[in-house]
């Protein structure tokens, strides 16, 4: 008796992964806050107030400041 094997999806028809949480294009203030610098957006965060913005790397400054 021969068993029928199911043949693995090839690549090209694989659904490609992304990195991204989500494909939704950057809006324009959020483009432009990634033109800033992690010291700039300390400084915006800092001018708000942000609570534990000392510990927060670029893209939670980004967030915060959102």
């Amino acid at each position: 008796m021969s068993r029928a094997t199911a043949k693995p999806a090839s690549r090209a028809t694989a659904k490609p992964t992304s990195r991204t949480r989500s494909a939704k294009p950057m809006s324009r203030t959020r483009s432009a806050m990634a033109e800033r610098t992690r010291d700039q957006l300390y400084a915006e965060a800092r001018r708000r107030n942000i609570q534990g913005r000392s510990k927060m790397n670029k893209a939670q400054l980004m967030r915060a400041l959102g």
